[in-house]
This record gives structure tokens, C-alpha cells and sequence, in this order.
């Protein structure tokens, strides 16, 4: 606690020998007790710092020649000395101490920079003016020190300073560095005398200073890209401020921060400096957003709203019934059909004759068929002989003979079940019921095994069939993949009448499953993809379809899911990037209608040539989706856009100018508001002459009235010569001639000087009229003071969704204002209401097509340069008369 006391006491006298004016500095000496006093913490923060402050004596007294610090004894003398030692140095009495021990002495013809020196404290800055970015490598000034100052002091200054010197700004605890005599940490470690001028890549003179033989972890020899560049990311100088508040580095800009990693700044990703890379990545994620949005809703929509649905598989039968490719007739099943023409000679129409049946089944065996499958349903009894004699012959048939049955919700009797269920027993079965689409009733897919597993009956057939495609049979339902006819003319599948089965030659049946089934108009008839083409399909013919599909193992000639999506997706890119092209409406439609039936086109040609059945609803409702989805939102932003612009510009532009703003808008537009840009322009700037005076005279109310239609004129005419007045300052009047489209010719940018200049002029006679017109109505004539300056400036929106603002700001802008206001000390008038003082740029645009007269060089206000000013003169207006005459 002894210990601790003392420190603070150390502290306050260190702090009562600082500066008058900046109390708050007691010296590095004063921060270390400062630091001792706060205890054990206090001591190590003290002791990380103390090396810092050696280092920046060492190079001070580098610089101004004197002998260099010892950091080793000093830190042996105060940091670890005990309680005792160093009693005897007073509190607050801080030497430089040299590397023998003894006090540093400065060297001939340095004596003020030592006595510096000799203090160890910085100086307090005076109110410097600003001075514009120089070359670090350059020669400072005699007597005069560049200052490079981390981001929150980022400005240079000039100071009366040695050069080289290094300390801390006043108040604050960031540091500077001489861009002139920069300290290189690693100048050491390559090689060379300390002190030894040495040239850098960059081509900066730097001085190579010893390294300190002890440094804290994690120092760095590079400097900070704050130091080397004169300037830096913003996170800069809170690294700095951090390492000079923990101790480390202690100021030391050169061990206390990393240079930012290559790519990056600050901690600010590299693209985030590149509009264009920024304003790209934003367009894409748009598209993506759109891409995917259409996509989804797409494939989702056609699957789930009925009418699309309806819609994709009207598709599908078209190109089915139409543009199926010819194929032979399967070889491996006939139709056996039972028609008018045989009911006409039979007993027993329905029931169908069963003694006909059991002599067909005979007959079919005895022609050495594969399998015969009887597409009949026996609900009802006949004759009991006759139905007997059919079960028989079906149960000792050497062949595999299969009938069908109903499920469970067929509109049956339960007497006919009954009935079903005896004839069927012990003989192979499966359910004949077809899987209808409930939105139009059309047959399109198959339902291999009923809810209770029962198979299917072709399914069944395929079974007892045989064969290696017809030992597996689906479980899942399957989309019908209906064979093609040879011809128009011809049946997919050899037909012949059941009458006829005895005359034909054996080779016309044997190897084949034979289906039996009538063929009635109105009986047991169904739509079908292969409707639309003609009448209604056969139940037989359907189930031979299926059949057929199973013993071929053949799937649906559909595209696959999988495909169906990549395809929306690339279609639903292409149209949002058509749309994205920005074509004009009365061609985008056209493309996109051309488009559309391409799209259709190409997939007929593919199903007509044996590819897949592409369904192209979905397909086509992400074509057609992306080009709507880009195009609207295209249009919202082209619509938040022109708000944006109106807001800024509407009132106060000419038609001509408005629509060049427009039309050049991606030029200058970003986000919905004018980014930033360099650009060179005509800033106009006009006041009236004696306004206070005015304002005193009237009341407000017609104050108001006088003002507005001043200003109204004053707008029309800017207007007119095609400026855009910015604001009204109280009754002044910011306009800029060549804004917000940048020019990209002196030519262009000459035609803007002109028109500002010719406005300016039109504007003093058109005050002419408006004064007669006041004087008539009591009301005060008034004068006008005109500055515009050509020149680069940057140009951009200030402000946020609640106000917002197109500004000025730069040289150019100040200039303008400065000029209007020299108009004051200018005897001589361009018009009898109205002074024009321009700038050099201005008069070297206009100078062939105006008339003028040199006011001089001129030291504006805020400007270190004298800036050459010229009076325009009207010549078509009265004679150019001195202010006195003038009324004033």
C-alpha cells in the first residue's frame, strides 16, 4: 500500500507540472504512476506501455541527434526496483535519459528540437489550416511538419513542428506520424545503420531505426495502412486507440496495428468497394428470388389448381392421340371381341350365351394360345348346365385362363356378389376396374393392385402368363403408356371376331394371350387419351393396353420429375432474363408469344420423333411467370425510381431535361436514389441584393406573395435553359447546369457554362419586367448577385426515406457561392438588376460568345488561392453603369 501511495502521489505532482493549458497531461512519466497506483493490474498495463514510450524516445532523440534511450536500465530503475529505489528522483521530474545512463544532451544547431525532446511531452497543436493530400515521399517545407492523422483528425495540417517529429495530438490519446521521415519497423532487420536513409517499393524515403530488444507479443514491424498511406479504414484508429489505451504498442503506430489482410479494409469485404460488383451481386439475387419464386409456383400450380391440371393433360392427349410415332401391333396379345354382329345369332344376349363361352375357350386352347383372359363379368346366372359346363372347361384348361371381378364400391347387388363370388371360386381372378381422372372422367393411369391387394386383371394375366417381365408387377398405380397403331387405319392389337377364332390359321394365335371382351356401342365404351382422335375406347382394348405395358416392363413415356424441374427452372431464368433485357413492350410480348409456341413446338417434335411426353403447362407457366415477375418488378422499380427522381427534380426541370434524367438513369442511379459521382458541372448561384431591407418593409403575407413570384419566374427561366434549380436558400436560388447525367465532353460541358451564363443574363432582364411591374403595385424593385463556377464536384443524394436531398459538394460549389458574394465589392453591374461574376473555367468556355470584363484575382473566403473573376456584361440590355447610378 506504501508503494501504491507513492505512486499517486508521483501522479498528481507529474499532472501539477503539465501544461497550464492542457492540465490533463501529466506526461508519459505521469500516466505510468497513474497506472502504479492503481495496484498490481495497474503495474503490468504500466509496464506493457513503458516500452512503447521508450520507443518513442528513441526515436526522437534519433532524430534530433541525441544519444539514444537505454530501455533496459529504465526499466530495471522503475519497474523493478523495490520499494526504496528511486526515492530520491522527485515526482514528476521526467529526463530523457541517454544509453550511458546520463541525461541526453542535444547535438550543435538542435537545440530547440532537443529541449522538445527533453520534455517528452508533445505539444499542443495550434488551429491549423487544412492542406491538401501530398505526396508522402515529397520534402516538407522548411520549419514546417506534414501531419498524417488517423481517421478521426484524417485531415492534413501544416504545423511548426521539427520535421520528424512524433507525439499526440492535443486532448486525445491517438497518434501522428511525419509522412516525411516515416519510421520503418523492419528497416532494422534487413540491414543498415540506424538512421540510414533507405527507399521503399513505393517509393517513399524512409529512415532505418534500431529495434527495441524487447517487444511486447504480438507487435508487428509493419506500419498501419493509416501511417503508410496517410489515411485508412475506419476501423484504423479504434485499433490505435485500443493499443494505446491497453499499453500496447503505447503510440507506437508502428507496433500497436496490422496493415489490414490483402482484399479486405478495415474489416470491410473487398467487393463492398465496388459499385458495380455490389449493384451486380444485388441484381442477381433479385433474379435468383424470381427464378426460384416462378419455379415453385409453377410446378406447384399445374399440380394443384384443377384447372391447369385439366389443362396439362389435355396436352398430353393431344400429342398422344396425334403425334404418337407408328409401332408395329404387339405381337404377344390378340383381341377376341364379341360384337353385334355374334349377339345377333346367340340365344342368350345378356348374360352373354355361357355355352358360346365354354366352346371359345375350347377353341382358343385348342389353337395353342399363351393365356386367355375373359374380360366378363359373371353377376348373374344362366342356365345352371350351361354355367357349369363354363367352370368346368375354365378350371380344366391346360392354358391359364383368368376372369374378372369387381371391387368393393362397383354398383352391385349383393345377390350378384354372391353370385360373383360362388362362379369365381377356384378360378384365377383379378379386378377389372379402371382408374378414371375425376376432373374429366378420362382413363390415364392404372391401379396394379386394388385396397385390398387383389391384383389387377391384367395384372393377373401377366402373372399366370409367364415370362421374366410378367413374373414382376408394379404395386404403385402407373401412367397408361398406350402403344401406337401401325397405321390410322389399323388396331394396335391383331382383332378378330369371336365367331371367326376357328378359321384362323393356328400361326395367328399360338404364343399369344388372347383377351376376350365385347365391343358394344354404349357398353362398357370409355374416354381415353386415344378418344380424342375418335370414338370411346373399348374396355378390352384398355386392359390390353395395360397388359401390354406390364409384359413389356415399359414405364410412361413422360419426362421425369427430376427433368420437369430443371426445366422450369432454366425456362423460368430465361424468361426473367428475357424480361431483364429491358425491351420495350411492344416487342417484348411478341417475343414472348414466339417464345410460348417455340417451346410447344419443340416438344411435339421430340414426343413425334420417340423422345419423352414433356407436359408443358408447368413449362410454359414459368416462361411466361419469370417474364411477368421480372416485368413487374422492373416496372415497380423503373415507377420507385421516377419518384425518387420527381421528388428531386420535378418541379424545377425542363421536359427536355427530365426526359434525358430519365433516359440516362441507369447511369447515374443506384438503389432507388442517385449514387455518388465525380462529375463536371455549372453551379449557378443567385441572391437578392438588400433582401433584409425587403423583409423589414412588408408584412409576411405579402412578403410571401412578392418572394414566390420572384421565385416562380426565376425557376422558369433556369428552366428554360435547361438547369435544375436545387433549392431556394431563403431567397437565394442553387441551380447546376450539367447534373445529374454526367458529361462526357468539353464540348458538352462548355454548352453547360453557356446556358448558365445566358441564364443568369435572361434572368436580370426578366427582374427588369418584374421590377416595372412591383414599382405599379407599390411593391420594392429589387436587384440580384449571380456567382457561377465550372468545375469537378461530386454529386449525390443526402438523406434517408423521410427527406431526402441531390447535393453538391466540392470546390466547385463553394466557388459559386464565393463569387455571388464578391458580387458585392464589384462596382460595376452586368445589367441595371443584376451583377453575373464568374470564375475562370466559366469565362474560358463562354468568353467567345458573351461579353465580359476581368475583375482581378480575388482571395475568397475559405479558398488559400486568389481566384480569377470576370464580370459578364448584357449587351443587349441598358449600358453598363457603376453601382452608384444605379440606384443603389
Amino acid at each position: 500500500m506504501r508503494e501504491v501511495r507513492r505512486h499517486r502521489a508521483a501522479a498528481q505532482a507529474c499532472r501539477s507540472d503539465a501544461d497550464p493549458g492542457h492540465p490533463a497531461r501529466g506526461g508519459a512519466r505521469g500516466r505510468r504512476h497513474a497506472a502504479l497506483g492503481q495496484g498490481s493490474r495497474g503495474a503490468l498495463a504500466a509496464r506493457a506501455a513503458d516500452g512503447g514510450r521508450h520507443r518513442r524516445l528513441r526515436r526522437r532523440a534519433g532524430r534530433a541527434g541525441a544519444p539514444q534511450p537505454d530501455p533496459a536500465r529504465d526499466r530495471r530503475r522503475w519497474h523493478r526496483g523495490g520499494p526504496g529505489r528511486g526515492a530520491g528522483r522527485p515526482a514528476g521530474r521526467c529526463r530523457l535519459r541517454g544509453a550511458g545512463g546520463g541525461p541526453a544532451r542535444p547535438g550543435a544547431g538542435q537545440r530547440g528540437a532537443a529541449e522538445s525532446l527533453s520534455r517528452h511531452r508533445p505539444r499542443p497543436l495550434p488551429d491549423l489550416p487544412v492542406r491538401g493530400d501530398s505526396d508522402p515521399g515529397a520534402p516538407d517545407e522548411p520549419g514546417r511538419a506534414s501531419l498524417l492523422l488517423p481517421a478521426q483528425h484524417a485531415r492534413p495540417v501544416d504545423a511548426d513542428l521539427p520535421a520528424g517529429a512524433v507525439g499526440q495530438l492535443a486532448g486525445g490519446g491517438a497518434p501522428y506520424i511525419d509522412a516525411g521521415r516515416r519510421p520503418h519497423a523492419g528497416a532494422a532487420a534487413r540491414g543498415g545503420a540506424v538512421g540510414e536513409p533507405v527507399r521503399r517499393p513505393g517509393g517513399a524515403l524512409l529512415r532505418r531505426r534500431a529495434r527495441s530488444r524487447r517487444r511486447p507479443a504480438g507487435a508487428s514491424g509493419r506500419l498501419p495502412a493509416t501511417v503508410r498511406r496517410g489515411g485508412g479504414p475506419a476501423g484504423a484508429d479504434a485499433r490505435l486507440a485500443e493499443a494505446d489505451r491497453t499499453g500496447d504498442g503505447a503510440g507506437d503506430p508502428a507496433r500497436g496495428v496490422r496493415a489490414p489482410p490483402l482484399g479486405t479494409s478495415g474489416g470491410r469485404p473487398s467487393w463492398a468497394k465496388a459499385p458495380w460488383l455490389a449493384k451486380g451481386l444485388a441484381r442477381g439475387l433479385v433474379g435468383l428470388a424470381a427464378v426460384v419464386g416462378v419455379s415453385a409456383a409453377a410446378l406447384g400450380l399445374t399440380r394443384l389448381v384443377p384447372p391447369l391440371r385439366s389443362a396439362d393433360e389435355s396436352f398430353r392427349d393431344l400429342a398422344i392421340a396425334y403425334f404418337t410415332p407408328p409401332a408395329p401391333q404387339h405381337p404377344g396379345i390378340v383381341l377376341v371381341t364379341l360384337g353385334e354382329d355374334l349377339f345377333a345369332t346367340l340365344a342368350c344376349r345378356s348374360p352373354v350365351d355361357r355355352g358360346f363361352l365354354a366352346d371359345l375357350v375350347g377353341t382358343l386352347e385348342a389353337a395353342g394360345v399363351r393365356a386367355i383372359g375373359l374380360d366378363i363379368l359373371f353377376d348373374q346366372p344362366t342356365l345352371p348346365a350351361l354355367d357349369e359346363r363354363l367352370r368346368q372347361r375354365i378350371q380344366r384348361a391346360t392354358v391359364p385362363v383368368v376372369a374378372i371381378t369387381a371391387l368393393g364400391d362397383t354398383a352391385l347387388t349383393e345377390e350378384q356378389r354372391r353370385y360373383l363370388g360362388r362362379f369365381l371360386d377356384g378360378i384365377p381372378h383379378g379386378h377389372a376396374n379402371l382408374a378414371k381422372d375425376r376432373l374429366d372422367g378420362t382413363v390415364r393411369w392404372h391401379v396394379p393392385r386394388g385396397p385390398d391387394g387383389l391384383p389387377s386383371f391384367p395384372a393377373r394375366l401377366a402373372q399366370l402368363a409367364g415370362g421374366a417381365a410378367g413374373e414382376e408387377v408394379p404395386a404403385e398405380p402407373f401412367r397408361i403408356d398406350w402403344h401406337a397403331r401401325p397405321s390410322p387405319d389399323s388396331p394396335p392389337f391383331p382383332t378378330y371376331p369371336a365367331d371367326m377364332v376357328g378359321l384362323l390359321p393356328r400361326g395367328w394365335l399360338a404364343g399369344r394371350i388372347a383377351v376376350v371382351g365385347t365391343v358394344l356401342v354404349g357398353v362398357d365404351q370409355h374416354r381415353t387419351p386415344l378418344s380424342v382422335a375418335g370414338l370411346s375406347t373399348p374396355g378390352v382394348e384398355i386392359q390390353a393396353h395395360a397388359l401390354a405395358q406390364i409384359l413389356d416392363g415399359r414405364t410412361s413415356r413422360d419426362l421425369s420429375d427430376g427433368w420437369v424441374v430443371a426445366l422450369v427452372l432454366a425456362l423460368s431464368a430465361a424468361g426473367v432474363a428475357l424480361a431483364a433485357a429491358g425491351w420495350p413492350v411492344w416487342l417484348l410480348v411478341p417475343a414472348s408469344l414466339l417464345g410460348l409456341l417455340g417451346l410447344w413446338a419443340a416438344a411435339l417434335a421430340l414426343f413425334a420423333q420417340g423422345g419423352p411426353l414433356v407436359a408443358m403447362m408447368a413449362p410454359s407457366a414459368a416462361w411466361l411467370g419469370g417474364i411477368a415477375v421480372m416485368t413487374a418488378h422492373l416496372s415497380l422499380k423503373e415507377r420507385t425510381d421516377r419518384r425518387s427522381l420527381m421528388q428531386l427534380f420535378a418541379n424545377h426541370v425542363s421536359q427536355p431535361v427530365a426526359d434525358e434524367i430519365w433516359r440516362e438513369r441507369a447511369t447515374f442511379l443506384a438503389g432507388g436514389r442517385p449514387r455518388p459521382q465525380e462529375l463536371t458541372a455549372t453551379v449557378f448561384f443567385s441572391d437578392i441584393e438588400g433582401f433584409t431591407t425587403v423583409c423589414e418593409a412588408l408584412e409576411p403575407e405579402p412578403l410571401i406573395l412578392w418572394l414566390e413570384g420572384y421565385l416562380d419566374a426565376m425557376v422558369r427561366v433556369v428552366a428554360a435553359h435547361d438547369g435544375i434549380v436545387l433549392r431556394f436558400i431563403g431567397d437565394a436560388i442553387l441551380a447546376v447546369f450539367g447534373a445529374p447525367v454526367a458529361r462526357t465532353t468539353q464540348a458538352e460541358i462548355d454548352a453547360d457554362a453557356e446556358r448558365a451564363v445566358r441564364c443568369a443574363i435572361q434572368m436580370g432582364r426578366e427582374l427588369r419586367e418584374l421590377n416595372k411591374r412591383w414599382q405599379a403595385e407599390g411593391l420594392p424593385a429589387i436587384g440580384i448577385r449571380v456567382g457561377i463556377h465550372t468545375g469537378p464536384l461530386v454529386a449525390g443524394s443526402l438523406g434517408g426515406l423521410r427527406h431526402m436531398e441531390y447535393s453538391l459538394l466540392g470546390d466547385t460549389a463553394n466557388t459559386a457561392a464565393r463569387l455571388e458574394a464578391l458580387g458585392k465589392t464589384v462596382d460595376m453591374r452586368s445589367s441595371p438588376h443584376c451583377r453575373i461574376v464568374i470564375g475562370e473555367p466559366t469565362w474560358t468556355a463562354v468568353q467567345g460568345t458573351v461579353a465580359g470584363l476581368p475583375v482581378g484575382e480575388m482571395a475568397l473566403k475559405g479558398k488559400r488561392k486568389a481566384v480569377r473573376a470576370w464580370l459578364v456584361l448584357d449587351r443587349e440590355g441598358e449600358e453598363v453603369r457603376p453601382a452608384a447610378e444605379a440606384g443603389e
